[in-house]
């Protein structure tokens, strides 16, 4: 009898269908390549911060505080103001079930400590027709909330974006390394330039975390405040430019120091 296709693929059931390692599937998850999932069934006494725009409330569920996906809830959502334990004001959610995308640097964590809990930082879901794309759920207290590793997966939707388009094979692990997309040479100058004007202008670093810079959907952000102060609509959203600058390296060079002049004769 022919199986129907499975809804996800835990980690040793990714990596014998890729033909490839655990380690090796937790690395194409942290350096982007595919999104790996985290199943969650759980209440948090201290609420997990929610990084989304302040007209989502409008959509949750009366009963229930809840925003939910096709294979994912967030509930027990609550404003909470700054206080007592409150890292940020804003919304709240007391309650994670079902599958939410892991944040790639808590990935890189994972695969040099495959053998340890799952310390997660940041979980997000990507909801059709959400504004700025992701809903973030942001873990303050890293080092105590742990998971196993053994709750990672892959949905077999995901998987299938690795598939071939023509042969609808799988996925060539020996591929791994090669470009993921065909930016032009004249693209890629311009994210470069891109990138080196926001390290002039914002300091050294500052374009690791682009959407800092330019959140839309918190208000918040250097970047985007100095758009307002010009009059001028952002011509792109925080995601957007950090798509843009994501895997561009600038070029850096020694800075020459001046002779000083001796003034004694």
């Amino acid at each position: 009898m022919k199986l129907p296709e499975r809804l996800y693929y835990p980690l040793p059931d990714a990596a014998e269908k890729l033909k490839c390692s655990i380690s090796d599937v937790l690395h194409l998850g942290a350096t982007g390549v595919i999104k790996i999932s985290l199943f969650v069934n759980h209440n948090y006494n201290d609420k997990l911060h929610l990084n989304m725009p302040n007209h989502r409330v409008e959509q949750l569920d009366e009963l229930f505080q809840s925003l939910h996906g096709e294979h994912w809830v967030v509930s027990n959502i609550e404003f909470k103001d700054s206080g007592e334990n409150i890292y940020l004001r804003g919304y709240y959610a007391g309650r994670l079930e079902g599958f939410f995308y892991v944040n790639e640097l808590d990935l890189i964590e994972a695969e040099f400590n495959m053998n340890s809990p799952l310390k997660i930082t940041q979980l997000y879901v990507s909801p059709d027709g959400f504004d700025g794309g992701d809903l973030e759920v942001n873990f303050f207290n890293k080092g105590e909330d742990l998971f196993s590793i053994n709750n990672l997966c892959i949905m077999s939707t995901e998987l299938a974006k690795l598939k071939d388009s023509e042969g609808g094979k799988i996925y060539d692990f020996s591929q791994v390394d090669k470009p993921k997309n065909s930016k032009s040479l004249t693209d890629g100058k311009k994210h470069k330039l891109i990138k080196a004007l926001i390290e002039v202008a914002y300091g050294k670093g500052s374009s690791e975390k682009p959407r800092s810079l330019l959140n839309e959907e918190r208000g918040t952000g250097e970047l985007l405040i100095d758009f307002q102060k010009m009059g001028i609509k952002p011509p792109v959203t925080g995601s957007t430019l950090a798509d843009y600058l994501k895997d561009i390296e600038l070029d850096y060079v020694g800075i020459p120091t001046l002779p000083v002049e001796n003034s004694k004769k």
